[in-house]
């Protein structure tokens, strides 16, 4: 099985970024943000592995998979 690349988006990198402090702020630890970009990890891994996951946006050509709050585009 060929696995893609994911290539982030710099606005992406910067929205995960800003999210990750945030908790890390909010919760005086590290300990939320780490989970959160482990879910990230898992699903990146998993979108690699295969395309076609999640549901296309009204553009026909984006897919969105929903995660817990988040929706990872």
């Amino acid at each position: 099985m060929v696995r893609k690349k994911i290539i982030w988006s710099s606005k992406a990198k910067n929205e995960l970024k800003i999210t990750l402090e945030y908790f890390n702020k909010r919760n005086g630890s590290s300990n939320y943000s780490l989970k959160i970009l482990k879910e990230i990890e898992d699903l990146t891994k998993t979108l690699s592995k295969s395309e076609f996951i999640g549901r296309l946006t009204s553009n026909k050509t984006t897919r969105v998979i929903p995660m817990t709050v988040y929706l990872i585009f």
